[in-house]
């Protein structure tokens, strides 16, 4: 079950928990992954910041909703490659294939 307050590695975890690498085009897949990723709090993702050297960090929200948390999660698990796109795929879909964004920012979770 997705946590309370859910992030993209809780879905992550739950999907990659959950589903067969080998049924990853199941019709019950695609509504799943949007419908909880739709449900993180679009407050709760972090902003994206390039300080002047052009090193990359994030500032506020919450770290588990980067694409380098779910990724790190991913491979210390030994998850197969295809959940892992296959969760992306969905995640980016959610947005008609575009970044989730906030109003008061550019892409976030990139």
């Amino acid at each position: 079950m997705i946590d309370a307050k859910p992030t993209l590695v809780s879905i992550f975890l739950e999907f990659a928990d959950e589903v067969d690498a080998d049924h990853l085009d199941d019709a019950s897949v695609e509504p799943f992954l949007i419908g909880a990723i739709s449900a993180v709090d679009p407050e709760d993702y972090p902003e994206r910041v390039t300080d002047p050297f052009g090193e990359c960090y994030y500032e506020r929200g919450d770290d588990d909703n980067t694409v380098e948390a779910v990724s790190a999660v991913a491979f210390a698990r030994g998850v197969d490659a295809r959940i892992l796109d296959r969760f992306n795929s969905a995640r980016l879909g959610e947005q008609g294939g575009r970044l989730r964004t906030h109003p008061s920012r550019g892409d976030i979770a990139a």
